[in-house]
C-alpha cells in the first residue's frame, strides 16, 4: 500500500460518510475544543503568573489551576450540585492532556464504527450524550472534590450499548460471540481499578451501566421499529437519575473549611503574639491589650470553631474538622486561663488548670495526626 493510500485510509476515520457520520464529527469537535482550551489554559496561566510576580507572597500559581479548569467548563461536585448542570455535558468534550484525548478518540472511532450504522445517526448521537451525562453525574456524586473531564464516560456508555445488543439476538450468532468476548475483555481491562487514582472509574461504571440499560431499550425500539421511543425513555431515565443524584448528594463545604482554617491560623498567630510576645510591655498596657484585643479575638475563635463543627464534609474530613474545633476550644480556654492568671497574679490557682489544658491540646493533636493518616 502506497503513501497516499495509507494517508487516505487514516483520514477516512475523520471523514463523515453514510453510516459513519456523527462519530468523525464528535472526534473533530473534541480535537478542536482541546486545541482551543489549551490556548486559553496557557493564556490564563500567563495572566496568573504575571499577577504572582506583581504581588509576591500571594497565592501560588498552582493554587489557581482548579479555577482555570472550572472556567473552561470542567465539572466539579460543588458547581454541579449547586445548579451548574451544563457541566455534565461540557466536560465530556474536554480533556486534560493530548494522551488523554488521543486514547479516547481512538476508542471512539472503533466503537462508533460498530454502533452508529446500527443505531442510526440521531439515536447514536443522543445516546452518546445521555450516557455521558449519566457518567458525569455518577462521577460528581462519587468524588468528594477535584475537577473531572473526558469523553471516556460516554464512550463506555457506547460499550454498554454494544454489550446489551450482543446479549440479544440483534447480531448474528457467529459475529455475536467474537464481539462479545473481545468487548468484554477490553471493558474489563480498562474498568477494573489498577491503583491509578487519576482514572475516573465512577464515570466509567456510570457510563457502562447506563449504556447497557439504554442498549436494551434500543434493542426493543429497533425490534418493534420504534426508534424514537428509545431516546424518549433514555432521556427520561437520565433526567430522573440526574435529578435524584443532585437531590440526595450533599454539597461538601471544602472551600468554607479552607477559609475558616486560614482565619483560625491568623487569629492564633495574633493571640500567640499577644500573650507571649510582649514581655517588656507595662502591666496597664498589657491589660488593655488583653481586654480590648485578645479577649475579642478569643470570642471570634470560639465562633469559628462552632462554624467548623457545623460544616458538611465527608466522614474523614468531618472527623478532622471536629478535632480541629476541639483544639480551638481548648486553646481559647487556655488563653482565658492565662489572662486570669495575669490579671489576678495568682499562679497557684490557675497553673494546674493551665497544665491540664496544655495536656488536652497535645492529646488532641495526637488524635488529629492519627485521623489524618491515609
Amino acid at each position: 500500500m502506497g503513501y497516499k493510500e495509507k494517508l487516505r485510509g487514516f483520514l477516512s476515520a475523520f471523514t463523515p460518510k453514510q453510516g459513519y457520520f456523527v462519530t468523525p464529527i464528535l472526534v473533530l469537535a473534541n480535537i478542536t475544543i482541546f486545541i482551543i482550551t489549551v490556548a486559553f489554559f496557557i493564556a490564563m496561566l500567563l495572566v496568573y503568573a504575571i499577577k504572582a510576580q506583581a504581588h509576591p507572597g500571594g497565592q501560588h500559581i498552582y493554587e489557581h489551576l482548579e479555577d482555570i479548569y472550572l472556567s473552561l467548563g470542567f465539572s466539579n461536585r460543588r458547581q454541579v450540585l449547586n445548579g451548574q448542570v451544563w457541566r455534565l455535558i461540557s466536560n465530556t468534550f474536554l480533556h486534560f492532556s493530548f494522551m488523554h484525548l488521543a486514547g479516547n478518540m481512538v476508542v471512539l472511532i472503533y466503537i462508533g464504527s460498530l454502533l452508529e450504522r446500527k443505531l442510526g445517526r440521531w439515536n447514536y448521537l443522543l445516546l452518546y450524550l445521555l450516557t455521558g451525562i449519566c457518567a458525569s453525574i455518577t462521577s460528581v456524586v462519587w468524588r468528594d472534590q477535584g475537577v473531572a473531564a473526558g469523553a471516556s464516560g460516554a464512550i463506555f456508555g457506547l460499550f454498554g450499548i454494544l454489550l446489551a445488543l450482543l446479549s440479544t439476538k440483534f447480531y448474528e450468532p457467529s459475529a455475536r460471540r467474537a464481539l462479545l468476548i473481545s468487548t468484554a475483555i477490553f471493558v474489563g481491562y480498562i474498568i477494573l481499578p489498577k491503583g491509578n487514582n487519576r482514572i475516573d472509574h465512577a464515570a466509567h461504571f456510570g457510563g457502562l451501566i447506563s449504556g447497557y440499560i439504554f442498549g436494551q431499550i434500543a434493542y426493543l425500539g429497533l425490534r418493534y421499529d420504534k426508534p424514537k421511543l428509545t431516546v424518549f425513555y433514555a432521556a427520561a431515565i437520565t433526567v430522573f437519575y440526574t435529578s435524584l443524584c443532585i437531590w440526595l448528594a450533599p454539597v461538601y463545604q471544602f472551600n468554607e473549611l479552607k477559609t475558616l482554617t486560614k482565619r483560625t491560623e491568623q487569629i492564633s498567630d495574633e493571640l500567640k503574639n499577644d500573650f507571649y510576645g510582649n514581655y517588656n510591655m507595662q502591666r496597664d498596657s498589657m491589660m488593655q491589650k488583653f481586654v480590648y484585643k485578645a479577649l475579642p479575638e478569643i470570642d471570634t475563635l470560639n465562633k469559628i470553631a462552632k462554624q467548623m463543627q457545623q460544616l458538611i464534609l465527608p466522614k474523614k474530613e468531618k472527623l478532622v474538622a471536629d478535632v480541629k474545633a476541639r483544639i480551638i476550644f481548648e486553646e481559647c480556654k487556655l488563653y482565658k486561663l492565662l489572662y486570669k492568671e495575669y490579671r489576678d497574679k495568682d499562679q497557684k490557682k490557675y497553673r494546674p488548670q493551665i497544665n491540664s489544658s496544655i495536656q488536652t491540646i497535645n492529646n488532641l493533636r495526637l488524635e488529629w495526626g492519627k485521623i489524618s493518616q491515609p
